[in-house]
């Protein structure tokens, strides 16, 4: 695939960001992103990389995947948990936070603030790393959150700078020059990255790659609706359920019913705000056993019943 129609796929994909409802969902060779409200998605085909500018507000982010590298700078709020490869990190204003192709990762609340624009999210296409970086697909990045704490105050600054200027440039009008100097910036982020804070794999990098879970990832993504429990799961792929148990939440964080619960709690919702169908209907439509069971889910995780997401 070369870069043109890698560059369309991709603006495909993050096009359904500013579309689907009033939370997005965003399906990128396994992403799945839930109850996911953004600002301002700003997407050129002249830009060189995926700016997302979030408001800073309570948003779940399921845990999810994708092959592209992701930088994301709170420069204004915090993030409560961000989760990255079975760890967890709060993320404070002023810090950055790193994630390597292929890791899981996700994020439950960025707290309420003034600032409007308070978070950017860069996702950088594969071509463009290959075309300026060849060699960074065998080296990982060690420093996952970056503070003015954990690294030296010339390098955190310098990190900074770029990640501001290139806050500054994408919300201007675009212009030849200013995509160059956002080029730039990129540049330099990736390169202070990778100069400070990048280790070779001793082996092929593929090889480190646990397939499964993201095979697991995507057939619960394409089946929520139906009556998946453990067991069925556990059958599609040939292990057992205790395994299945332990798995799935060693790399995901959370337990596969608990996972599942959100991912209908979300369609739900979405239906429950944008058509006229009956909570019943839309209960048994998403997976849920009736609207009691839905109703308890979502008191779980939202504080809500199902009545108050209807307009």
């Amino acid at each position: 695939m070369d870069k043109r129609e890698e560059m369309r796929r991709i603006r495909r994909i993050m096009q359904k960001l500013n579309i689907l409802l009033k939370h997005c969902l965003l399906n990128m060779e396994g992403v799945v992103v839930l109850h996911y409200k953004l600002e301002r998605f700003l997407e050129n085909s002249n830009f060189p990389a995926i700016f997302i500018i979030q408001k800073a507000e309570d948003v779940q982010i399921l845990r999810h995947w994708h092959k592209e590298i992701e930088i994301t700078y709170a420069k204004k709020g915090r993030i409560d948990s961000y989760f990255i490869e079975g760890n967890s990190y709060i993320v404070e204003e002023g810090e950055i936070v790193y994630v390597n192709p292929f890791e899981i990762h996700g994020v439950r609340n960025l707290k309420e603030t003034s600032y409007p624009e308070g978070v950017l999210t860069i996702v950088f296409p594969q071509p463009f790393v290959e075309k300026y970086f060849p060699e960074l697909d065998r080296y990982r990045i060690s420093q996952t959150k970056i503070s003015p704490n954990n690294i030296s105050g010339e390098v955190y600054h310098q990190l900074i700078n770029e990640l501001n200027s290139i806050f500054n440039l994408v919300k201007m009008p675009v212009t030849p020059i200013n995509n160059v100097l956002i080029t730039a910036s990129l540049l330099k982020s990736l390169g202070i990255y990778a100069s400070n804070f990048s280790t070779e794999y001793t082996e092929n990098y593929s090889r480190l790659l646990d397939e499964k879970i993201y095979q697991i990832l995507d057939f619960v993504h394409k089946n929520y609706f139906e009556r998946l429990t453990i067991s069925t799961i556990s059958e599609q792929f040939y292990i057992s359920e205790g395994y299945l148990s332990r798995y799935f939440k060693g790399k995901v964080g959370v337990s596969v019913i608990n996972y599942l619960e959100l991912i209908r709690s979300y369609y739900a919702i979405q239906l429950i705000r944008d058509t006229d169908q009956t909570i019943e209907d839309i209960a048994l439509k998403t997976g849920f056993a009736s609207t009691k069971a839905l109703n308890k889910t979502l008191k779980l995780h939202y504080k809500q019943t199902a009545k108050s997401f209807r307009k």
